[in-house]
């Protein structure tokens, strides 16, 4: 088992099942985009890997339309997948809606304990020497008529200088549009990434109205319904690391 856990990591699990008639990058109606760990509060901060007893930080991302305060997340027993373990102490914190044309980006934050090295060599002798395990999380989303479920896994370590420990994407942000910028009908979006390990990454857009050529690239076009404001929203999260980052762009159309 030790052995498996230290080699093999598994495929970012999807986040949510949305509805096939629903497009992925518009907030028709709301929907999970993306589950962040350990994020930096300040981008000058320096990052925090997910260490055996200390505490870590989860924050759930969630696209929604305008005046969607009525959403609530709670904790969910995840689903069981082998070579992960259950987050065990995992305890919902605030709630914050940001509002952008078209669009309400709402956040929110919960915190765990990760068990030591000593309380996993309690739970099975052979946990007490790895380097690195995957913990599953689970929320339940809910605004009363609609419930999703959001489950996923993150890798902690037993040391920051474990191989691994530190890879991140974090930083990476859109370079264009600028924001506030005035466009054209169609507009270029770019990503400007941080991956300096080089792992495999998923990036998505999301944006208030309008049609998106590639969702997944890393540069895109977006063509716009007609003059207005509007926003666009990038996600990037390292397949190995589970370190995700986000990024908002408004712009406006004559």
């Amino acid at each position: 088992m030790l052995k498996e856990l230290l080699l093999v990591f598994a495929l970012a699990v999807p986040l949510a099942c949305s509805d096939s008639l629903s497009r992925q990058e518009t907030a028709d109606k709301w929907k999970p985009i993306l589950v962040t760990v350990n994020e930096l509060a300040q981008p000058t901060d320096v990052y925090q890997a997910p260490l055996f007893g200390n505490q870590v930080s989860l924050h759930l991302y969630v696209l929604a339309p305008s005046d969607s305060s009525d959403l609530t997340a709670e904790v969910q027993a995840p689903d069981q997948q082998p070579l992960t373990l259950p987050l065990q102490t995992l305890e919902m914190g605030e709630k914050t809606v940001s509002s952008y044309p078209g669009v309400d980006l709402l956040k929110f934050t919960a915190v765990a304990r990760l068990p030591s090295q000593t309380n996993l060599g309690a739970l099975d002798p052979s946990l007490a020497e790895a380097q690195l395990l995957r913990f599953r999380y689970g929320f339940l989303l809910s605004d009363g008529q609609r419930t999703v479920p959001v489950t996923g896994d993150f890798p902690a370590y037993s040391g920051a200088d474990i191989p691994g420990a530190q890879w991140n994407v974090l930083g990476s942000t859109i370079s264009s549009p600028e924001d506030q910028a005035e466009t054209g009908q169609t507009v270029t979006l770019e990503a400007d990434l941080a991956n300096p390990q080089g792992e495999a990454i998923k990036v998505g857009w999301y944006v208030s109205a309008g049609e998106l050529k590639n969702r997944r690239a890393e540069s895109t076009e977006w063509t716009l319904p007609g003059s207005g404001t509007y926003t666009a929203i990038m996600t990037v999260r390292g397949k190995q690391s589970r370190t995700a980052q986000l990024a908002v762009r408004t712009i406006k159309a004559p």
